[in-house]
């Protein structure tokens, strides 16, 4: 198969009679999901926290449009967390409207009791 490089204006115009080939209307206000991963709010010591984010979008309102938010704070019995995990899931959320925030937090390995319960409040805390 040869390779072209085509620039725009010679590009060939789309035709409608290709075989096997179905046309999918869109009108702008589907949504996406973008990802903007490793979103660091804290550091201890050397230990980057960071956020997940998964955030709703459209093609016809991709920055104007504000959303609420979805906070997931992953169990995993005060162990580190595998904040990528439930990525997938949290896709679907987004999706529904809303951005989702993963929050990562210090596990009992490197944090007393009481930080365990007062982390997950650090990243949306004004």
């Amino acid at each position: 198969m040869e390779i072209k490089k085509w620039s725009y204006p010679d590009f060939p115009e789309y035709q409608t009679d290709l075989p096997d080939v179905k046309c999918i209307d869109s009108t702008g206000d589907e949504v996406r999901v973008l990802y903007h991963p490793n979103v660091e709010y804290a550091d201890y010591g050397g230990q980057k926290l960071t956020l997940q984010v998964l955030e709703p979008s459209t093609r016809n309102h991709p920055d104007d449009l504000t959303y609420p938010i979805f906070v997931y704070v992953q169990g995993s019995a005060w162990m580190k967390q595998n904040v990528y995990r439930d990525l997938p899931q949290m896709a679907k959320i987004a999706a529904l409207g809303y951005v989702v925030a993963v929050v990562e937090y210090r596990g009992s390995d490197v944090a007393s009791s009481r930080s365990r319960f007062l982390m997950p409040k650090t990243p949306y805390a004004s």
